[in-house]
């Protein structure tokens, strides 16, 4: 597809970049840690779009802040497919993620486990439809790093096996510190939390569970990454049972 052409292009001309200034070793890490950065850049604009409107702000102001977040991270999804710096593959787990965030928001918000306490239109049951990008960024995350370090998983697990350890690490401790930036900006408050109290760092173990959920929504999509089989000195080879879970023998397909 010519969006990813162009994707991998300029991620080529980052690494190009990087290894032509600097010793081997601190390219490696360099480019480490670029293509992490690049990886969770929605994520990471999200972020700062929730600072950045805590600091500046006016409760007068005619758009509310829940409002301008909603918009910001409409503009920047629409933003990231027209400068072709995402696949259309990636903005479906976005799109699938934020429908699964909103339904997960609407069951929090209503068992009480936090709020939001800022007026807004963008709202649906009392939850800022802004929200549900929460979720999704962290599935463009994986949908980006799968592709970006051209990840394969073999053998992965049947099909039936990933959904019921979802329904059932260090990833968990960067959605704390997300968790803490939008409480510490006034964003969203947990129940039983005070203004300036930090996050309970035992929340760890629900988004550990939150990421792997994640992780099996994101392979709905991108099924080219997976391998029924283990790889043969690296390499899918010509066996049908090492080729990716694509079309023909996606077992999400035949449901």
């Amino acid at each position: 597809m010519v969006e990813t052409e162009n994707t991998h292009s300029l991620e080529r001309s980052l690494g190009d970049w990087a290894r032509g200034r600097l010793p081997f070793a601190l390219a490696e890490f360099v480019m480490f840690v670029l293509k992490q950065g690049w990886a969770c850049l929605f994520g990471g604009l999200l972020l700062l779009a929730i600072i950045g409107t805590r600091l500046i702000w006016q409760a007068d102001w005619p758009l509310h802040r829940y409002d301008a977040l909603f918009v910001f991270a409409i503009a920047t999804q629409a933003a990231f497919l027209a400068l072709r710096l995402e696949t259309w593959d990636e903005a479906r787990v976005i799109l699938l993620f934020h429908l699964t965030g909103m339904v997960m928001e609407w069951f929090k918000v209503r068992a009480g486990s936090w709020g939001y306490p800022k007026p807004g239109l963008f709202m649906l049951m009392g939850v800022p439809l802004f929200s549900g990008f929460m979720y999704a960024a962290a599935g463009s995350y994986m949908a980006r790093v799968i592709r970006i370090f051209d990840m394969r998983f073999a053998p992965y697990p049947p099909f039936c096996i990933t959904l019921l350890l979802g329904a059932a690490g260090a990833s968990s401790l960067a959605l704390w510190v997300a968790e803490n930036v939008g409480t510490a900006t006034g964003t969203w408050l947990y129940a039983s939390q005070m203004p300036g109290q930090w996050v309970s760092l035992g929340k760890l173990g629900s988004w550990y569970l939150l990421l792997y959920v994640a992780f099996v929504t994101v392979t709905l999509v991108t099924r080219a990454a997976l391998f029924p089989a283990a790889l043969a000195d690296g390499k899918s080879g010509s066996n049908p049972a090492l080729h990716p879970l694509n079309h023909q023998n996606d077992p999400t397909k035949n449901q």
